[in-house]
C-alpha cells in the first residue's frame, strides 16, 4: 500500500503543473504541493512505499522534473522507453538523455514526438547523435 505522503506526491505531479513557476502562496491556496516541498518529500519519501513507480517516471518526465524521475529511476522505475517519448513530446531534451543513459532505444518514437511538439533540438540530437530516421515506422504505434 502506498504511504500518503506518496499519494500527494503523485496527485501532485498528476496536475501537470510547472510549479517551479508557482509561488508557494498561490500552490498552497490551490491545494498543491509548494515546489520545494514537493522535492523536499521525494528526497523524505521511501521507495518502500511506491506500488507503481514508472507512474510516477512518466508524469515526472512529462513535466520535466527531473528531481522526481530521478527519484523514480531510484526506486526501480524502468519504462524508460515511454518516459523518454513523454519528455520529447514536451521538449525535455535533458530528461530525453537521461533516458537513453538508462537504456532507452526508441528512437524513431521520440523523433516523432520531438518533430511534432516543434522541438528542434530534440529532433537534431536523435538524428544526429543516434540516428534516428523512420518517421513512418514510429507513427505506426503513436497516439498524438
Amino acid at each position: 500500500m502506498q504511504s500518503l505522503q506518496m499519494k500527494a506526491i503523485l496527485t501532485v505531479l498528476k496536475n501537470g503543473i510547472d510549479y517551479s513557476d508557482i509561488n508557494d502562496g498561490v500552490a498552497k491556496s490551490l491545494g498543491l504541493l509548494p515546489y520545494n516541498d514537493l522535492v523536499s518529500s521525494l528526497k523524505h519519501t521511501s521507495c518502500k512505499t511506491l506500488t507503481y513507480p514508472n507512474e510516477g517516471l512518466l508524469l515526472s518526465a512529462g513535466l520535466g522534473f527531473m528531481d522526481g524521475v530521478m527519484f523514480f529511476i531510484n526506486c526501480d522505475a524502468n519504462d524508460f522507453n515511454s518516459a523518454m517519448t513523454k519528455a520529447a513530446s514536451k521538449g525535455h531534451i535533458d530528461i530525453v538523455e537521461l533516458m537513453i543513459n538508462n537504456g532507452a532505444n526508441a528512437f524513431d518514437k521520440t523523433l516523432t514526438c520531438a518533430a511534432y511538439g516543434g522541438y528542434i533540438d530534440i529532433v537534431e540530437l536523435m538524428m544526429i547523435k543516434y540516428g534516428a530516421n523512420d518517421f513512418d515506422e514510429a507513427m505506426a504505434d503513436t497516439t498524438f
